[in-house]
């Protein structure tokens, strides 16, 4: 479909970046992941507004491509915010490892995903990567 051509290139391009990203990580280039991770997010975003057009698949068009970049994206949305955190902390900067910091980060990975779920016409999926990940940091923050 002309969809799916659409959404291929992008689709390539997040797991190039994925890859990347990984890398990066296990290299513990810190601030090099923050950069590719931002680069993954705005490409996931791209791929949200694609999946965001008419499908023409039916429902398993709706779950191998929607549903899959939804979480995807879901779960890249939490990893971009811990992951500047971490590279926050890292760098020194002591006001990223309060309580209030932890909130406001929470409040805006939920409020993007809500955003994202409302703009994709319901689409569920990214809101629940996203609740999904930002409830394992907190039950990992709560002690």
């Amino acid at each position: 479909s002309r969809r799916e051509a659409q959404l291929r290139p992008w689709a390539l391009a997040s797991v190039v970046l994925n890859a990347a990203w990984i890398w990066s990580v296990q290299f513990d280039a810190l601030a090099l992941s923050v950069l590719v991770i931002s680069v993954l997010l705005a490409v996931l975003i791209r791929i949200m507004y694609i999946l965001g057009r008419p499908r023409t698949g039916g429902w398993v068009e709706a779950v191998v491509t929607d549903v899959t970049f939804g979480l995807y994206f879901g779960w890249v949305l939490v990893a971009a915010f811990a992951n500047l955190y971490a590279w926050f902390s890292a760098a020194g900067v002591a006001a990223v490892e309060t309580m209030t910091a932890g909130v406001i980060g929470f409040l805006v990975a939920a409020a993007v995903a809500i955003l994202a779920a409302a703009l994709s016409r319901g689409r569920i999926a990214p809101a629940l990567a996203t609740a999904w990940g930002l409830g394992w940091i907190a039950a990992a923050r709560s002690g």
